[in-house]
């Protein structure tokens, strides 16, 4: 698991409730019971995209091949690093949905003046976006970037209900 010294800037309120944060590295989730399952489900997370953080291959190192997993990443420009069907559930946030979004001009916002590269802002990305097999949902999050405000980009917590194979 991670430990402080690798992310010095985190709160140390979420050391103290617990929270553990997944830097390129992958845990099996306990069964409904509390106990392993035997078709485990793994929740890989993935360091920030920004050179030498992100590291896909080591994230996935641990995972076997069949494994269900969900695959938690700061960034959405990382997803298309995820070789086919290795995040069949991927989850970003980063871009807070634009921060500022004025009414009225919905290809413009905050986000569209500091883009560098193609990513998607908010919901599922398209058809083509990453490989085969995978599928990335960027939520807006709750937080917001250098300028302490939301405007037309309201917070966003989702919940993904998950059920078994139908």
């Amino acid at each position: 698991m991670t430990t402080r010294s690798v992310l010095p800037r985190s709160s140390p309120t979420r050391w103290s409730a617990g929270v553990t944060v997944l830097r390129n590295e992958a845990v099996p989730l306990p069964g409904p019971d509390g106990t392993a399952a035997e078709a485990q489900l793994h929740l890989v997370g993935v360091g920030p995209a920004r050179p030498g953080l992100a590291d896909v291959e080591r994230a996935l190192q641990n995972v076997p091949e069949d494994a269900a997993r969900i695959v938690l990443m700061h960034n959405p420009t990382t997803f298309p690093d995820f070789p086919e069907g290795t995040a069949p559930l991927a989850v970003a946030g980063h871009t807070h949905c634009g921060q500022v979004s004025l009414p009225g001009t919905p290809d413009w916002s905050y986000l569209g003046l500091t883009e560098k590269e193609a990513m998607v802002a908010d919901g599922f990305a398209p058809q083509g976006y990453g490989s085969a097999g995978n599928q990335l949902f960027v939520t807006c999050g709750i937080g917001f970037s250098l300028a302490p405000m939301r405007i037309g980009a309201p917070p966003q917590v989702v919940i993904f209900e998950l059920m078994g194979e139908l």
